[in-house]
Parts: C-alpha cells; structure tokens; sequence
C-alpha cells in the first residue's frame, strides 16, 4: 500500500522524453495510452471522460487510499 500511494496516479516525468525518443510517439499520444489504463472509479474526470491533473502533471484521486 506504501508503494501504491507513492506511485499511483504519478506521470513518468522522469522516463517520458527517452520513451518519445525511443517509440517515436508524441507526449499526447503517450499520453492517450495512459489514461486508457487509467482507472476512472480511482481517478477523478471531468463529464467528457478527461482526467483532471494537479501542476506537476500527476492524476488527482478521487478518494484516499489507505
């Protein structure tokens, strides 16, 4: 549970350019990939079905996970 609070819901800041580079994809396209694995119940949208996001690029919980 430690981990899942550390890590869930954070964007990859550290590894998305070398993964651009690598793949080729774009930031947008990457990022369509992973909200499509994005669990809706755990993070919060808005009613078209996009992600709300803090400044740092991280999903916003909709409830803690304890």
């Amino acid at each position: 549970m430690k981990l899942v609070n550390q890590y869930d819901g954070k964007y990859p800041h550290f590894a998305i350019e070398s993964f651009i580079e690598y793949s080729g994809m774009t930031k947008e396209e990457i990022d369509k990939v992973i909200d499509s694995f994005t669990n809706p119940l755990i993070f919060k949208q808005n009613e078209d079905g996009i992600f709300f996001r803090d400044p740092d690029g991280n999903l916003i919980k909709n409830f803690e996970i304890v």
